[in-house]
């Protein structure tokens, strides 16, 4: 039986976490040999996320971890990783804006099961696309994937800034020991981009599947500062540019 917890990071989304949790809940029952479970990490929401998180019923166990203040998409991560990491064998992250399909986990979960570290949802392999999204955006995605590629080039990985993603359990475990505290420093955005940077340290084995990013199905505005995101980028590059290494033993015990 594979523990498969999915984390859903929410601010303010009160509006679209319902049918999210519905999609999802009914997706992790239908899959076979997996123990499955819920974890959403309200970030400091205004709203009545929390409300949504506490009332809902569905085919699968749901928790709710809630942080005070906003703290940024970096932070809820960590979050939800520190909890989800000392149960599960499958972490997945998923936006809770129902822009993303959870019909993906099987193929995600075969990928780990067969030896990946990491599958990533991508937007930019054959049958991967986005839908709904502003010019500005489309144009942030595909300009770092141009420029994250011919720098920091990761064999199988098109899509560096998708936050779709499963991840082997004891991949996250050993990042947390290595880098502590500081496992993302990054609050925005910009935090996917570091993650993927940090795993070349663990010469993490990677993998996409096509992810058909549907903005079109999201009510609420985009929490994404182009700019700022552009800004914070440049530093995730910056603090890469020579990083450290970490042998590749440290995580072969866990696969």
């Amino acid at each position: 039986m594979v523990m498969v917890v999915v984390v859903l990071p929410a601010y303010n989304e009160a509006n679209d976490l319902p049918p999210t949790l519905d999609q999802v809940s009914q997706t992790l029952a239908s899959l076979p040999n997996v123990s499955p479970s819920i974890l959403v990490v309200d970030d400091g929401s205004t709203d009545s996320t929390a409300e949504v998180v506490s009332k809902f019923r569905g085919s699968c166990e749901v928790n709710l971890v809630k942080h005070k203040a906003n703290r940024g998409l970096g932070q809820a991560l960590v979050t939800g990783f520190q909890h989800a990491i000392a149960d599960a064998d499958v972490v997945i992250t998923m936006d809770a804006d129902c822009s993303h399909d959870p019909a993906l986990f099987t193929e995600m979960i075969e990928k780990i099961n067969d030896g990946s570290d990491v599958v990533i949802g991508s937007r930019f392999v054959h049958g991967g696309e986005m839908v709904g999204v502003t010019l500005p955006r489309r144009m942030l995605s595909e300009g770092a994937r141009v420029v994250m590629s011919t720098l920091f080039p990761y064999r199988d990985v098109r899509d560096y800034s998708s936050g779709f993603r499963a991840y082997r359990a004891a991949i996250l475990k050993a990042l947390m020991e290595y880098h502590g505290t500081s496992f993302i420093s990054e609050r925005g955005f910009a935090c996917q981009v570091e993650v993927l940077l940090k795993l070349r340290d663990l010469d993490a084995v990677l993998t996409e599947v096509p992810l058909v990013l549907r903005y079109d199905r999201k009510t609420g505005d985009s929490k994404m500062r182009v700019c700022r995101t552009i800004s914070r980028y440049g530093c995730v590059i910056a603090r890469n540019l020579l990083p450290e290494r970490l042998p590749r033993a440290t995580v072969q015990a866990g696969r």
